[in-house]
C-alpha cells in the first residue's frame, strides 16, 4: 500500500531570502503543492499564511503545524537533533 503523505526531513538554509527563494523555486517546478508559514517584519510584528493544499485541508495543516512547534520546543529546551 503506498502512503498518501510522506514525512520529508528538510535541511534549509538558515537565511530567510535564500530559504523562501529555494522553496518558491520548488512550488514553480510543482515539487511543494502547498505551504503553511509565520513570519516576522522589520518592526517586530508578525504574520501567518496557507497556501494550496494546506489551505484547502485545514486537519492536515494542523497536524504539520503541531509537528513545527513540536521541532521548535524542542529547539528552544535544547533537545533538537
Amino acid at each position: 500500500m503506498t502512503k498518501p503523505f510522506t514525512f520529508v526531513r528538510e535541511t534549509i538554509s538558515h537565511d530567510t531570502a535564500e530559504a523562501f527563494e529555494n522553496l518558491a523555486a520548488r512550488a514553480r517546478s510543482g515539487e511543494i503543492t502547498g505551504g503553511a508559514a509565520t513570519f516576522t517584519t522589520r518592526d517586530k510584528g508578525f504574520g501567518t499564511v496557507a497556501t494550496g493544499l494546506l489551505y484547502e485541508s485545514k486537519t492536515f495543516a494542523v497536524g504539520t503545524v503541531v509537528i513545527l512547534l513540536y521541532r521548535m520546543v524542542m529547539r528552544a529546551v535544547g533537545r533538537d537533533k
